[in-house]
């Protein structure tokens, strides 16, 4: 999401989530059911001042939305030490959402 700060991409992420809680799905031959999603955050410059990072933090915030109960949104920020701020940044924002329905059959990461 290009200009778009961490707490407006959690913002989005946490409307997307709650919508899917809340909606019914139905399948042939089976019961309503609800589906949950599980969705980690991560924005350029305000998480990492390095753009090939973005994807990664947003990955593991995603990872850790799985590990500590899923249906939540995490961001990246909540997973770093504190990193010194070196001012107004003069970049564009953009921010990074990583997600993934707990329907199924799971999810495994691809070797790094």
């Amino acid at each position: 999401m290009p200009n778009t700060s961490a707490h407006e991409a959690f913002t989005v992420a946490e409307k997307i989530r709650l919508a899917v809680a809340t909606t019914d799905v139905e399948l042939p031959d089976r019961p309503a059911a609800r589906l949950t999603v599980s969705v980690g955050v991560a924005a350029y410059p305000e998480d990492t001042e390095r753009a090939s990072e973005l994807f990664d933090l947003a990955d593991d915030a995603l990872y850790e939305a799985k590990r500590s109960g899923r249906d939540r949104t995490c961001m990246a920020r909540e997973l770093q030490a504190p990193r010194a701020h070196a001012g107004p940044s003069m970049g564009q924002h953009a921010a990074v959402t990583q997600g993934e329905s707990n329907a199924g059959a799971g999810h495994r990461r691809p070797p790094q």
